[in-house]
C-alpha cells in the first residue's frame, strides 16, 4: 500500500493531536531480556536413549561428560549399590573443601588417634600403616586414600576434623546434599561398611563435580604412581622407620594414555568398582563402574579396567563436541527508533552430539514480530532453534548489537502512521 505525501501529512498532523506519548512505541525495559556473558555458558546436548550398546561386566555403569554434567551412557537398572572404597573420593572432597575454605592446610600434621592405627582396621583391609608417634601431613593422608586406599588414613582424617567417625559421615552426607545428589548414604569415610551407597548415576555426577571443583586433584593425588610410607619425616625425624612402597592400584592410569584417575574399590559384598576419568583434547569425561563380579583380585581389576576403557573410548569415539552454524542474520527492523534497523548476533551453544548425527542438525531463525524502541544493547529479539530428527534440542538467543533510542518529533509521528496502516 502506497500513501501520497498529502495523506501521510494529514495522518501525521492528526496523530500529533492525540494524547499519545513516546511510550506508545517503547519496549518494557524492565522486563526486556538482555543477553549477558552468563547466557553463553550452557552446553545443550542430545543423547539418544540407546546408542551403540556396550558389553560391560559391571552391574551398573555410567559415563558422563564432566564439563556439561551430561550422562552419555548408562548401563544397568539404576540400582543403589555399595560404593566400597570409592567412598574415599567423598572423603577427599570434604577435606579439599575445608582446605579451599581455609579451615585446613595440606601442610597441617595429624597425630593419628589409636582408633586410626593400622592394626585397629578390619582384617585384610587396605591400610597406609599409621601408628604410634607419627605426625602425618594431610596431603600425605590424601595420597594414602587415593594410592594405598588406606582405611586408617580415612579414619584419622575423620577424627581430626570432626572428633568421630559418625560426625564426619554426617558431614559427607551434607556435602553431597549440597551438590543436589539424592541417592547417597554414608556411615563412615573409608568404604569398609556396605551401607556407604549411591546409584552409579548419582556418583558419576558427584565425580564430575569433584573434578570441576578440584581440577588439579587428578595430577596431584590420583596419577601418582606410588607412595612410600612412613618416612623419617612422618616420625618428625625421631627415628628411621621401616617404610612400605604402596603402588597405585588403578592400572587404568598405566594402560589408558588419557586417563588421570581416579579410584578403585572392592569389598566382597560390593564387588569390584572403579571411578575413572580421562582428558583428551581439552575434553574431560568420567565413568563409574560398580558391581563387577570376579573370582579374584587379578581378574576383578582386569574386568573393571576393561569396562572403564570401553566407556571412555565410547565418549571420545561416538560423540563430538561442536558449535553449530546458524542462518544468516540480517539487521532487524525496529519501530519508533532513531534508526529503523539494528544489527543482531547470536552465540551458538556448544553441543555434544552423536558423531553420525552432526550433519543432520538444523537451525531455524525465529525473530520477534514487533520490535519497538528503545532497544537496549544485548536485548533478546529472537532465537535460533536447533533441531535433530524433528526434535527441538536447544535454542540460542538472537540479540541486538547496538542500542536504539526512541525517535522524537516527525520521525516518531511518521513511524506511528506507518504502524497504523500496517506498513
Amino acid at each position: 500500500m502506497v500513501l501520497s505525501a498529502g495523506v501521510v501529512l494529514v495522518l501525521v498532523i492528526g496523530l500529533a493531536q492525540l494524547d499519545v506519548s513516546r511510550a506508545w512505541f517503547a519496549a518494557d525495559s524492565e522486563s526486556a531480556s538482555i543477553v549477558t556473558d552468563r547466557s553463553f555458558g550452557i552446553a545443550p546436548v542430545f543423547v539418544p536413549t540407546e546408542y551403540n550398546a556396550l558389553r560391560l561386566h559391571a552391574r551398573e555403569a555410567v559415563l558422563i561428560d564432566v564439563d556439561t554434567d551430561t550422562v552419555l551412557y548408562s548401563h544397568g537398572s539404576g540400582e543403589i549399590r555399595s560404593l566400597a572404597s570409592l567412598t574415599k573420593l567423598v572423603t577427599m572432597y570434604v577435606v579439599l573443601d575445608l582446605v579451599e575454605n581455609g579451615a585446613l592446610s595440606l601442610d597441617d600434621r595429624i597425630e593419628p588417634v589409636p582408633d586410626a592405627f593400622w592394626n585397629e582396621m578390619p582384617a585384610r583391609s587396605s591400610v597406609l600403616f599409621l601408628g604410634v608417634d607419627q605426625r602425618v601431613r594431610i596431603e600425605t593422608l590424601l595420597l594414602g586414600l587415593s594410592i594405598a586406599s588406606g582405611n586408617d588414613a580415612a579414619t584419622a582424617l575423620a577424627y581430626h576434623i570432626d572428633g568421630s567417625v559418625p560426625a564426619f559421615a554426617r558431614r559427607m552426607e551434607e556435602a553431597l546434599d549440597e551438590l543436589g545428589l539424592t541417592t547417597h548414604s554414608f556411615v563412615e569415610p573409608s568404604g569398609i561398611d556396605g551401607r556407604n551407597r549411591a546409584s552409579a548415576e548419582d556418583f558419576a555426577r558427584f565425580v564430575a563435580q569433584y573434578l570441576r571443583r578440584f581440577p588439579d586433584a587428578p595430577e596431584r593425588f590420583h596419577t601418582v604412581p606410588s607412595l612410600v610410607f612412613p618416612t623419617l619425616e612422618d616420625y618428625a625425624g625421631r627415628w628411621n622407620p621401616v617404610s612400605v612402597t604402596h603402588p597405585n592400584r588403578n592400572i587404568l592410569i598405566r594402560e589408558y594414555p588419557d586417563a588421570d584417575g581416579l579410584k578403585t574399590g572392592f569389598t566382597y559384598s560390593a564387588g569390584y568398582s572403579l571411578a575413572a576419568s580421562a582428558r583428551r583434547g581439552g575434553r574431560r569425561v568420567a565413568a563409574v563402574v560398580l558391581g563387577v563380579d570376579a573370582p579374584n583380585a587379578r581378574v576383578g581389576s582386569r574386568l573393571r579396567t576393561d569396562d572403564a576403557i570401553a566407556l571412555l573410548d565410547h565418549a571420545y569415539d561416538a560423540y563430538d563436541v561442536m558449535t553449530p552454524g546458524h542462518p544468516a542474520l540480517d539487521p532487524v527492523r525496529v519501530r519508533g527508533g532513531e534508526v529503523s534497523t539494528v544489527p543482531v548476533a547470536v552465540v551458538p551453544p556448544e553441543m555434544i552430539l552423536p558423531r553420525a548425527d552432526v550433519s543432520l542438525l538444523s537451525g531455524e531463525l525465529q525473530l520477534d514480530s514487533d520490535i519497538r524502541a528503545p532497544v537496549r544493547e544485548g536485548q533478546i529479539v529472537g532465537r535460533i532453534v536447533y533441531r535433530l530428527h524433528g526434535e527441538d534440542l536447544a535454542d540460542a538467543p538472537v540479540f541486538s548489537q547496538n542500542e536504539v533510542r526512541s525517535a522524537t518529533g516527525i520521525l516518531s509521528l511518521l513511524d506511528r502512521a506507518q504502524a497504523a496502516f500496517g506498513l
